[in-house]
């Protein structure tokens, strides 16, 4: 269950990344505000699911425990 709750969180992260990059690409550059709050939708879910499949966790995949 743990390798599974890493998967996800993983892929949440890179979904939050892609988004960053997306607004970064935007040419209008308005709302970076809620560009950037949107964007860390993906990883914050993914570590809420995680967090309630394995217990506590850090919100960034990459940070060890």
């Amino acid at each position: 269950m743990n390798k599974i709750a890493d998967v996800l969180h993983w892929i949440g992260f890179f979904g939050t990344c892609f988004m960053l990059v997306l607004s970064f690409l935007d040419e209008s550059r308005d709302e970076v505000l809620i560009h950037f709050t949107a964007s860390m939708i993906p990883n914050t879910l993914s570590w809420l699911i995680a967090i309630l499949l394995t217990g506590k966790r850090n919100f960034f995949p990459f940070l060890i425990k």
